[in-house]
Protein backbone atom coordinates (compact mmCIF):
# COMPACT_ATOMS: atom_id res chain seq x y z
CA UNK A 1 0.00 0.00 0.00
CA UNK A 2 1.40 3.34 -1.10
CA UNK A 3 0.01 6.81 -0.09
CA UNK A 4 -0.66 9.85 -2.28
CA UNK A 5 -2.21 12.88 -2.22
CA UNK A 6 -2.48 14.57 -5.95
CA UNK A 7 -1.16 13.71 -9.44
CA UNK A 8 2.10 15.27 -10.83
CA UNK A 9 1.60 13.39 -14.39
CA UNK A 10 4.95 12.61 -16.22
CA UNK A 11 6.63 15.25 -14.00
CA UNK A 12 8.30 13.86 -10.63
CA UNK A 13 6.52 14.58 -7.54
CA UNK A 14 9.78 14.44 -5.65
CA UNK A 15 12.18 16.99 -7.55
CA UNK A 16 14.25 17.48 -4.82
CA UNK A 17 15.49 13.44 -4.48
CA UNK A 18 15.74 13.27 -8.35
CA UNK A 19 17.99 16.24 -8.52
CA UNK A 20 19.98 15.84 -5.55
CA UNK A 21 20.22 11.57 -6.32
CA UNK A 22 23.84 10.91 -6.93
CA UNK A 23 24.11 7.63 -9.06
CA UNK A 24 28.23 8.39 -10.23
CA UNK A 25 29.81 7.59 -6.96
CA UNK A 26 30.36 3.15 -6.94
CA UNK A 27 29.64 1.04 -4.17
CA UNK A 28 32.96 1.06 -2.39
CA UNK A 29 33.58 4.62 -2.13
CA UNK A 30 29.92 5.28 -1.00
CA UNK A 31 30.67 3.32 2.03
CA UNK A 32 33.74 4.50 2.61
CA UNK A 33 32.55 8.16 2.46
CA UNK A 34 29.58 6.73 4.92
CA UNK A 35 31.98 4.49 7.19
CA UNK A 36 34.56 7.63 7.57
CA UNK A 37 31.12 10.43 8.10
CA UNK A 38 30.14 8.19 11.03
CA UNK A 39 33.01 7.47 13.03
CA UNK A 40 33.69 11.36 12.52
CA UNK A 41 29.73 12.01 14.21
CA UNK A 42 30.34 9.30 16.91
CA UNK A 43 27.09 9.87 18.30
CA UNK A 44 23.87 8.52 16.90
CA UNK A 45 20.20 8.19 17.09
CA UNK A 46 19.13 4.32 17.97
CA UNK A 47 15.73 4.12 17.08
CA UNK A 48 13.44 1.33 18.60
CA UNK A 49 10.10 0.14 18.88
CA UNK A 50 9.15 -0.32 22.53
CA UNK A 51 8.61 -3.37 23.90
CA UNK A 52 4.96 -3.94 24.74
CA UNK A 53 3.70 -0.70 23.44
CA UNK A 54 5.25 -0.75 20.02
CA UNK A 55 5.93 3.32 19.98
CA UNK A 56 8.95 4.32 18.29
CA UNK A 57 12.00 5.61 20.91
CA UNK A 58 14.97 6.63 20.07
CA UNK A 59 18.59 7.68 22.31
CA UNK A 60 21.66 8.90 21.46
CA UNK A 61 24.22 6.38 21.37
CA UNK A 62 28.26 6.54 21.07
CA UNK A 63 29.35 4.58 18.44
CA UNK A 64 32.33 2.12 19.45
CA UNK A 65 32.94 0.61 16.77
CA UNK A 66 32.07 -1.04 13.18
CA UNK A 67 32.51 -4.13 11.92
CA UNK A 68 32.35 -5.60 8.46
CA UNK A 69 34.54 -3.20 7.37
CA UNK A 70 32.48 -0.50 8.14
CA UNK A 71 29.43 -1.23 7.63
CA UNK A 72 27.95 -2.78 10.72
CA UNK A 73 27.79 -0.88 14.02
CA UNK A 74 28.83 -1.65 17.63
CA UNK A 75 27.65 0.10 20.91
CA UNK A 76 28.03 -0.29 24.43
CA UNK A 77 25.17 -1.00 26.68
CA UNK A 78 23.78 -1.46 29.82
CA UNK A 79 21.98 -4.57 29.39
CA UNK A 80 19.58 -3.88 32.34
CA UNK A 81 18.31 -0.67 30.36
CA UNK A 82 14.73 -0.70 28.19
CA UNK A 83 16.87 -0.47 25.12
CA UNK A 84 17.63 -4.48 25.13
CA UNK A 85 13.81 -5.27 26.16
CA UNK A 86 12.96 -3.70 22.63
CA UNK A 87 15.61 -5.66 20.70
CA UNK A 88 14.34 -8.67 22.27
CA UNK A 89 11.05 -7.70 21.14
CA UNK A 90 11.56 -6.47 17.96
CA UNK A 91 15.53 -6.71 16.38
CA UNK A 92 14.58 -4.11 13.60
CA UNK A 93 16.24 -0.81 14.32
CA UNK A 94 17.59 2.73 13.11
CA UNK A 95 20.57 4.55 13.49
CA UNK A 96 20.71 8.36 12.16
CA UNK A 97 23.50 10.77 12.29
CA UNK A 98 23.50 14.13 11.55
CA UNK A 99 26.12 16.73 11.68
CA UNK A 100 26.13 21.03 12.08
CA UNK A 101 26.75 20.72 8.03
CA UNK A 102 23.68 18.74 7.28
CA UNK A 103 25.11 15.47 6.15
CA UNK A 104 23.42 12.43 7.78
CA UNK A 105 23.16 8.97 7.48
CA UNK A 106 20.32 6.61 8.03
CA UNK A 107 21.25 3.15 8.83
CA UNK A 108 18.39 0.28 8.95
CA UNK A 109 19.02 -2.87 10.20
CA UNK A 110 18.65 -5.62 13.11
CA UNK A 111 20.48 -5.67 16.26
CA UNK A 112 21.78 -8.47 18.66
CA UNK A 113 22.96 -7.82 22.34
CA UNK A 114 26.08 -9.31 22.66
CA UNK A 115 27.02 -10.38 26.26
CA UNK A 116 29.95 -12.79 25.42
CA UNK A 117 33.11 -11.46 27.66
CA UNK A 118 35.79 -11.31 25.12
CA UNK A 119 33.57 -9.46 22.92
CA UNK A 120 32.62 -6.90 25.22
CA UNK A 121 35.80 -6.40 26.06
CA UNK A 122 37.18 -5.71 23.39
CA UNK A 123 35.24 -2.16 23.04
CA UNK A 124 36.08 -1.90 26.57
CA UNK A 125 37.02 1.56 28.27
CA UNK A 126 37.39 2.66 31.36
CA UNK A 127 34.33 5.82 30.85
CA UNK A 128 32.29 3.11 30.97
CA UNK A 129 32.35 3.50 35.03
CA UNK A 130 30.84 7.24 34.79
CA UNK A 131 27.58 5.55 33.65
CA UNK A 132 27.27 2.58 35.45
CA UNK A 133 28.94 3.44 38.74
CA UNK A 134 30.67 1.11 41.28
CA UNK A 135 27.67 -0.90 43.17
CA UNK A 136 30.03 -1.92 46.07
CA UNK A 137 29.14 -5.30 45.43
CA UNK A 138 32.48 -6.95 44.18
CA UNK A 139 30.75 -7.71 40.84
CA UNK A 140 28.82 -4.21 39.51
CA UNK A 141 32.09 -1.93 39.50
CA UNK A 142 31.73 -0.78 35.71
CA UNK A 143 34.71 -2.86 35.30
CA UNK A 144 35.25 -4.59 31.59
CA UNK A 145 34.10 -8.36 34.08
CA UNK A 146 30.83 -6.01 34.79
CA UNK A 147 28.14 -8.42 33.38
CA UNK A 148 25.61 -5.43 33.25
CA UNK A 149 28.34 -4.51 30.10
CA UNK A 150 26.74 -5.75 26.77
CA UNK A 151 27.06 -4.87 23.49
CA UNK A 152 24.92 -3.94 20.54
CA UNK A 153 26.08 -4.79 17.24
CA UNK A 154 23.64 -3.72 14.01
CA UNK A 155 23.81 -5.76 10.91
CA UNK A 156 22.93 -3.08 8.38
CA UNK A 157 20.48 -4.04 5.66
CA UNK A 158 20.44 -0.91 3.65
CA UNK A 159 22.46 3.01 3.75
CA UNK A 160 20.87 6.15 3.14
CA UNK A 161 23.91 8.78 3.19
CA UNK A 162 22.70 12.63 2.49
CA UNK A 163 26.62 14.41 2.06
CA UNK A 164 26.15 18.50 2.52
CA UNK A 165 28.11 19.61 -0.72
CA UNK A 166 28.58 23.32 0.13
CA UNK A 167 29.22 25.39 3.68
CA UNK A 168 26.03 27.33 4.85
CA UNK A 169 26.61 30.68 3.23
CA UNK A 170 26.71 28.81 -0.65
CA UNK A 171 23.76 26.30 0.03
CA UNK A 172 21.65 29.29 1.04
CA UNK A 173 22.75 31.24 -2.06
CA UNK A 174 21.46 28.34 -4.35
CA UNK A 175 18.56 27.69 -2.12
CA UNK A 176 17.97 31.09 -2.97
CA UNK A 177 18.20 31.06 -6.50
CA UNK A 178 16.17 27.78 -7.21
CA UNK A 179 13.51 29.39 -5.15
CA UNK A 180 13.48 32.08 -7.50
CA UNK A 181 13.27 30.12 -10.10
CA UNK A 182 10.98 27.28 -9.05
CA UNK A 183 13.57 24.54 -9.30
CA UNK A 184 15.02 21.93 -6.48
CA UNK A 185 17.60 23.03 -4.96
CA UNK A 186 20.79 21.09 -5.71
CA UNK A 187 22.97 21.39 -2.93
CA UNK A 188 23.59 17.85 -1.41
CA UNK A 189 24.72 14.49 -2.71
CA UNK A 190 22.02 11.72 -2.01
CA UNK A 191 23.47 8.26 -1.86
CA UNK A 192 21.64 5.02 -1.16
CA UNK A 193 23.72 1.74 -0.52
CA UNK A 194 21.66 -1.18 -0.67
CA UNK A 195 21.54 -4.54 0.68
CA UNK A 196 22.94 -6.50 -2.79
CA UNK A 197 25.67 -3.78 -2.35
CA UNK A 198 26.31 -4.06 1.25
CA UNK A 199 26.44 -8.31 1.00
CA UNK A 200 28.60 -7.77 -1.65
CA UNK A 201 30.85 -5.90 0.53
CA UNK A 202 30.80 -8.07 3.07
CA UNK A 203 31.66 -11.23 0.81
CA UNK A 204 34.90 -9.65 -0.31
CA UNK A 205 36.11 -8.40 3.15
CA UNK A 206 35.01 -12.26 4.03
CA UNK A 207 37.44 -13.11 1.04
CA UNK A 208 40.36 -10.79 2.22
CA UNK A 209 39.98 -11.92 5.80
CA UNK A 210 40.33 -15.56 4.49
CA UNK A 211 43.44 -14.71 2.30
CA UNK A 212 45.43 -12.75 4.97
CA UNK A 213 44.83 -15.78 7.40
CA UNK A 214 45.25 -18.80 5.06
CA UNK A 215 47.99 -18.27 2.90
CA UNK A 216 50.55 -16.08 2.27
CA UNK A 217 50.23 -12.63 -0.02
CA UNK A 218 51.24 -9.41 -1.19
CA UNK A 219 50.15 -6.20 -1.65
CA UNK A 220 50.74 -3.44 -3.95
CA UNK A 221 51.80 -1.19 -0.51
CA UNK A 222 52.72 -2.35 2.68
CA UNK A 223 49.65 -0.57 4.92
CA UNK A 224 47.27 -1.30 2.14
CA UNK A 225 44.51 -3.67 3.74
CA UNK A 226 41.02 -4.48 4.12
CA UNK A 227 40.22 -1.41 5.59
CA UNK A 228 41.14 0.89 2.39
CA UNK A 229 39.33 1.65 -0.47
CA UNK A 230 38.87 -1.22 -2.98
CA UNK A 231 40.81 -0.10 -5.75
CA UNK A 232 41.07 -3.06 -7.43
CA UNK A 233 37.81 -4.84 -7.40
CA UNK A 234 38.93 -8.38 -7.55
CA UNK A 235 41.81 -8.00 -9.61
CA UNK A 236 45.51 -8.99 -9.37
CA UNK A 237 47.27 -5.51 -9.12
CA UNK A 238 50.11 -6.10 -11.50
CA UNK A 239 48.15 -8.17 -14.24
CA UNK A 240 44.92 -6.62 -13.87
CA UNK A 241 43.71 -9.76 -14.31
CA UNK A 242 41.04 -11.94 -11.96
CA UNK A 243 43.03 -13.31 -8.85
CA UNK A 244 43.45 -16.62 -8.74
CA UNK A 245 44.13 -19.24 -5.94
CA UNK A 246 42.17 -17.49 -3.40
CA UNK A 247 40.87 -20.37 -0.94
CA UNK A 248 37.16 -19.06 -1.04
CA UNK A 249 36.86 -19.12 -4.48
CA UNK A 250 35.70 -15.21 -4.66
CA UNK A 251 37.70 -12.22 -6.17
CA UNK A 252 39.84 -10.71 -3.75
CA UNK A 253 39.81 -7.38 -3.63
CA UNK A 254 43.50 -6.37 -3.02
CA UNK A 255 45.35 -9.38 -2.37
CA UNK A 256 46.76 -11.86 -4.95
CA UNK A 257 46.86 -15.14 -2.97
CA UNK A 258 50.49 -17.37 -3.61
CA UNK A 259 50.86 -20.76 -4.07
Amino acid sequence: MSFSNTSTGDAPADPYTKANADTKVDGPQKIKDFTDFITTSKYGMLTTRQAGSSRLVSRSMALAGTESNGIDLVFQINTESGKTDDIASDPDVNVSFLDPKGSWASVAGRATVVTDRAEVQKYYSPVLKAWLGDLGDGVHDGSENDPRIGLIKLHAETITHNVAEYGAIKTAAKVTAAAVKGKPAEVNSLRYVSEDELKAWRSLYECVQLCMSSLPFRSESSNVGPKETLEYHGLDPESQEPAKHNPCGRQCPHYTCLD
